[in-house]
């Protein structure tokens, strides 16, 4: 999903961007760690989280209480995930970034809504990049 979005942002917008196949994710220290970010445009002040349905309890399929078991064998629940993600989301709100979430589960069934959806955010309008 990355790479789709990079190859549409405007030239300036691809020298403030940040992703983990393109050159590193982005980092934040808050919470008493340091969090890294999918996809960071700096100058838009602009964060993409892709969230694994598993990993992340999606909550279309995830109910709060549900388990979801780590390969470490480490036990969460989903609602305790679902917090995790808002405190280290909170951290870039509170820097000024806008967030925006995409579930694997909806990118898999409309790849390309998500990205256009997504483009829209970030640029107004397809005439805008």
């Amino acid at each position: 999903m990355f790479w789709l979005l990079y190859s549409n942002l405007n030239k300036e917008d691809k020298g403030y961007c940040y992703f983990h196949e393109l050159n590193k994710e982005f980092g934040k220290i808050g919470n008493n760690k340091y969090n890294f970010y999918d996809f960071v445009i700096t100058n838009k002040k602009i964060c993409i989280e892709f969230n694994g349905d598993y990993w992340h309890a999606n909550p279309k399929i995830y109910k709060p209480n549900d388990d979801v078991i780590y390969p470490e064998g480490k036990i969460y629940k989903a609602k305790d995930l679902w917090y995790n993600d808002k405190i280290k989301n909170m951290i870039m709100e509170n820097v000024g970034y806008k967030v925006y979430i995409v579930w694997q589960r909806d990118f898999v069934l409309d790849e390309n809504g998500v990205v256009d959806n997504i483009m829209e955010k970030i640029y107004g309008s397809n005439k805008n990049r």
